[in-house]
């Protein structure tokens, strides 16, 4: 992770969307637009994608007949940029274990393969992949040498004037007609399906459904990684794939995009700035621009789920600081996502800034790793941490110019504690949640900042804050001193971490 950057990148990507629109006016002025190109800045309108004037066609090759969940990912472009590197190793040792598996069964290193497919089906118990299929980058061959394919493919054998390699639990093929640039393997069975799949059409791609092959049309294949499918499909076969902590994730993308759709990819691609695509195939009663709205609505609501989730875990220590942070990064990128319909198929995404895709990744991947609060050793249920307890969690702010009602935000999200701003209370003092100041406050507990921030919103000190229970749960309320005393509000001794408290307005 990128320790810096996560601490600034929130705040920062406020901008993003006049930045980019403003750098899209600037490279295609009235002189440069190819002819048919118009900027358009419409929230209902998707973001053009990275490349829209290069797109590469999407193809998925050599994958066993009736694959149900696919991957296409291109490792050698990723890891050849920072922040792919970085999204790569975020994914988690499973990723980096596997990638470098496929490299050494290729006899190469990981940069020098150009193209990665997967596929799995349904009905796998385990959830192991199926098949897949690695192309390396030009001018880089599968090793010649008979020793290194036995000793890593297994025992050879010809069929059909293809060689193929291995027994029936796992097979490797190195298409003719790839001239040694393509390692397929799959199980025995599967490895004969897709050479017989191949033979049989004249060419390696991956036949797919009538949903599925209009999916794949209007995908990039220059995208650094896509996964596509049927969401029941997945909701089948990937109960094993995604099994354990895991599992969900399966549940996340079955409440996002329904049962009942037939179809539905996600990409993403490492650039100048991290752009993530959803896009989805309606069933016939839907329309797409609805699915778009109703997707892009759904995602909005995920920060406040994420914080219950992240608020249910037993935390670790060495991972609190990035967990406690994906809320944030949550409600960031459902601040920019933008939704609509592009030739029949719902289209949802978002820009975030360049180093946003490693920070959200891994603090995914931390966050399903921490077990739930559990019971204690003598029966009885740990305390939870109170509103002022977590007050005391160190943490960092920095911005050049923001608002006091963004500033109590980044607090809330990162310790975990609903804060309100009682913007009547505020007004009678003449004082505004727009308040604006620079912050600079580094490894400090949360109290502590947070006190600093209503001093430079009101320097004369009226502003406090004011713990509330409501339900059994605690929230920090912002007000001022004359209107908590009206309201008999107790507060917190000089603002310091006691255990003060009131059960709200009376």
């Amino acid at each position: 992770m990128n320790a810096s950057t996560s601490k600034w990148w929130p705040a920062a990507s406020r901008v993003l969307a006049g930045a980019l629109l403003a750098a899209g006016a600037a490279a295609l002025s009235a002189d440069s637009q190819p002819p048919g190109f118009v900027i358009v800045d419409d929230a209902t309108v998707p973001w053009a994608p990275p490349t829209p004037l290069a797109r590469t066609a999407f193809t998925l090759q050599y994958l066993p007949p009736g694959s149900q969940v696919m991957l296409a990912a291109r490792p050698a472009e990723m890891l050849a940029d920072e922040e792919g590197r970085l999204l790569v190793k975020a994914l988690g040792p499973g990723v980096d274990a596997a990638l470098a598996a496929v490299a050494r069964a290729c006899g190469c290193h990981p940069e020098e393969i150009e193209t990665l497919h997967v596929g799995w089906q349904a009905g796998e118990p385990d959830g192991s992949v199926v098949g897949w299929a690695a192309g390396l980058v030009a001018g880089r061959s599968l090793p010649d040498d008979p020793a290194f394919r036995i000793r890593e493919w297994g025992q050879a054998k010809s069929t059909a004037g293809e060689t193929i390699h291995g027994g029936p639990d796992r097979g490797f093929w190195t298409p003719v007609a790839a001239a040694g640039r393509v390692l397929v393997a799959a199980p025995g069975p599967s490895l004969a399906a897709i050479i017989e799949a191949a033979r049989d059409a004249g060419s390696p791609e991956l036949a797919l459904t009538p949903d599925l092959e209009r999916l794949a049309a209007a995908l990039d294949g220059g995208r650094h990684l896509a996964v596509l499918g049927s969401p029941h499909a997945l909701g089948v076969c990937g109960r094993a794939m995604l099994a354990g902590r895991f599992e969900p994730l399966v549940a996340g993308i079955e409440s996002l995009v329904g049962d009942s759709v037939p179809a539905a990819a996600l990409s993403v691609h490492c650039g100048a700035d991290f752009y993530v695509e959803l896009d989805v195939v309606p069933s016939l009663d839907r329309p797409a621009v609805v699915v778009a709205k109703q997707v892009a609505e759904r995602i909005a609501d995920w920060p406040a789920a994420v914080q219950a989730y992240c608020a249910a875990r037993d935390l670790d220590p060495y991972g609190r600081a990035v967990v406690t942070r994906l809320p944030a990064m949550i409600r960031t990128l459902a601040a920019h996502v933008r939704a609509g319909a592009e030739r029949r198929i719902a289209v949802v995404n978002a820009y975030l800034p360049r180093h946003a895709g490693h920070n959200i990744v891994l603090a995914t991947e931390l966050a399903l790793a921490e077990a739930p609060a559990t019971a204690t050793a003598a029966g009885g249920t740990p305390p939870a941490e109170d509103a002022l307890g977590r007050l005391g969690r160190p943490m960092t702010i920095v911005f050049a110019k923001d608002t006091l009602e963004r500033a109590i935000q980044l607090i809330s999200d990162e310790i975990g504690v609903p804060m309100e701003i009682i913007g009547s209370d505020l007004q009678v003092e003449g004082v505004t949640k727009n308040q604006s100041f620079a912050l600079d406050e580094r490894d400090k507990p949360a109290g502590e900042i947070l006190r600093v921030i209503l001093a430079k919103a009101d320097p004369r000190g009226t502003l406090v804050f004011v713990v509330r229970t409501q339900g059994g749960s605690e929230s920090l309320a912002i007000t001022t001193r004359a209107a908590a005393a009206r309201r008999h509000e107790v507060l917190p001794d000089r603002f310091q971490d006691v255990d003060t408290r009131n059960e709200g307005p009376k």
